[in-house]
């Protein structure tokens, strides 16, 4: 398995394809007219003729006095010049899918209605499988992004490849034997940070304002350990080199004051966007009306960043836990974007040293010691024995060596997330001397276990990042993250993996579908809240379900 194709895929077309797809006349006339719930809808749907052509022909369309459009002309107008979302693509059988992917699961009983499940789970791989049709002569009439490969779609309406939760569709197809396709899941991504400079949101130019929490060092350290391929390695690191630059300079990397008054560097989330989100036009106008002491343009980038962190939408980046309109992404330096990171730089360091490339280990072994310093020093909370989020409060600029630059000085967060934990899974050992079952026994006494599962925070907002909802990706991070922690951890993993493989298989025998999220407080009942509707299919949740099953098996 080599890297991906040399030939670089053209990106002229997105400067008049992201115009298209942003916010303009258009998104507002159709939020106005209230034609479509779901405004992905809209975004996703390729043209019919290029973007100066559609745009002419909507700037034709007769408008009221109110200078309004009918609803009806609007929507002839979409239907002539849009094909259907989801057209662009179609389903592809993975070429090392096979009916005994499930053979692996040595723990699971060989018959009986988990092994079963287990059978429907892999089938799934097949429905989730796209191969992108975009036009090669007409590129600007999709909002696709090009990828040199197939592509593993979430579900539901999410008709794309997501860059986070890509981790966990790799684990569930290492799971089944599919090491080809989930090598070329990896090389998409890959070959999206090679054309962009970081790995966007999801492969839409309408994500390209962003990124997502950066696990695709995690993903190539999944595909070197399943297949040994140092060709794969040596391609990938100088890439991940350079994912981890956009992470370090500004806006994403801040300087902070720790509380022995060191300044450290430490990174938070922050879009490249200024304007409501296209694929939430309507949702992103509407929240940013109600912030009246606000620049609607900050809000809109709070919006985004909230979206780049994966957790969109939480109290967790809101000032009032119930108010949307309050939030505040970017004045938050995230507990567990700043432990991916130390992740990252580790995961290079080992990279460089298989590859001999003594400059670069060593590089990276210093940043991540620094950076597990600057954690000591900013987010660890000796008290709770956690890592709390930090709130950026104050700026004073400083002049150091003739450098002037902004030093954050703040307090932490006092709220209790189930990202206070992740840093365990990253590899970071608790500060001053802290024993792992002391974190284990806070993460036990945190309020956030249920009887089926971990809930994302205790403030019930009717925000989907939050009470009662329980996430796939967080729960199979704690998971891993209490097994290396000491016999109290791996006993609370256990319990945590039993009880999320059972909502999972009862809610899937009750409505036939794997869910993106489930309500917590209740075995078998899927997750609700959010600016959507809650979508089934659902990669993420195939490829926990799946690599838990292999790890701690079930008995009836």
């Amino acid at each position: 398995m080599g890297p991906p194709p040399a030939r670089k895929a053209t990106t002229d077309h997105i400067g008049g394809c992201h115009g298209m797809w942003s916010c303009g006349r258009l998104f507002a006339a159709l939020r106005d007219a209230n034609l479509f719930e779901d405004p992905k809808a809209i975004v996703d749907r390729p043209l019919l003729a290029s973007p100066p052509v559609v745009t002419t022909s909507f700037e034709a369309v007769p408008r009221g006095p109110d200078g309004k459009m009918d609803g009806a002309m609007l929507m002839s107008f979409v239907e002539e010049h849009f094909a259907l979302e989801g057209s662009d693509l179609e389903e592809l059988v993975p070429q090392d899918w096979s009916e005994k992917g499930t053979e692996w699961l040595q723990s699971v009983p060989a018959t009986g209605p988990m092994r079963d499940w287990a059978k429907q789970l892999n089938e799934l791989w097949k429905c989730l499988y796209k191969k992108a049709n975009p036009s090669p002569a007409n590129p600007d009439r999709h909002s696709l992004l090009p990828v040199p490969h197939p592509i593993l779609v979430a579900g539901g309406r999410f008709r794309e490849m997501y860059y986070w939760d890509s981790y966990w569709t790799v684990k569930g197809l290492l799971v089944c034997g599919m090491h080809r396709t989930a090598s070329l899941q990896v090389e998409n991504l890959l070959y999206l940070l090679d054309q962009h400079g970081h790995v966007p949101n999801g492969n839409r130019v309408y994500y390209l304002n962003r990124s997502q929490p950066p696990l695709l060092s995690a993903m190539v350290d999944l595909i070197w350990q399943a297949t040994g391929c140092v060709e794969f390695l040596a391609y990938a690191t100088p890439l991940l080199v350079r994912e981890h630059s956009y992470w370090m300079v500004h806006p994403h990397c801040v300087r902070v004051k720790g509380l022995s008054g060191q300044v450290h560097n430490l990174s938070r989330y922050h879009a490249d966007w200024t304007l409501p989100r296209p694929e939430s036009y309507g949702a992103d106008v509407v929240t940013a009306s109600l912030a009246t002491a606000r620049q609607p343009e900050a809000v809109y980038r709070d919006l985004a960043s909230a979206a780049e962190s994966g957790w969109d939408f939480s109290s967790r980046w809101l000032q009032s836990p119930c108010s949307l309109h309050t939030i505040r992404t970017t004045s938050v330096v995230p507990a567990d974007l700043n432990g991916f990171l130390f992740q990252m730089e580790t995961n290079i360091a080992r990279f460089a040293a298989a590859l001999n490339d003594n400059a670069t280990c060593k590089a990276f072994q210093a940043l991540a010691r620094a950076r597990q310093a600057a954690m000591d020093d900013v987010l660890w909370n000796g008290n709770s024995h956690q890592w709390k989020d930090f709130l950026l409060e104050t700026e004073t600029h400083c002049e150091c060596d003739a450098v002037k630059e902004i030093v954050w000085d703040g307090s932490q967060s006092s709220g209790t997330y189930a990202s206070n934990w992740l840093p365990l899974w990253c590899g970071l050992q608790p500060a001053n001397g802290t024993d792992a079952e002391e974190v284990v026994e806070s993460c036990r006494r945190s309020g956030l276990i249920c009887s089926a599962g971990i809930a994302t925070s205790l403030v019930e907002s009717g925000q989907q990042w939050d009470f009662p909802n329980g996430w796939p990706p967080l729960q199979c991070m704690l998971i891993e993250g209490l097994m290396g922690a000491g016999p109290k951890g791996m006993d609370l993993a256990q319990s945590l993996a039993r009880a999320w493989l059972a909502t999972n298989f009862e809610t899937f025998q009750k409505t036939g579908h794997m869910h993106e999220k489930y309500d917590v407080r209740e075995i078998g009942r899927a997750g609700a809240g959010g600016e959507y509707t809650p979508q089934v299919g659902f990669g993420w949740t195939n490829g926990v379900a799946l690599f838990l099953l292999q790890t701690f098996g079930w008995q009836a």
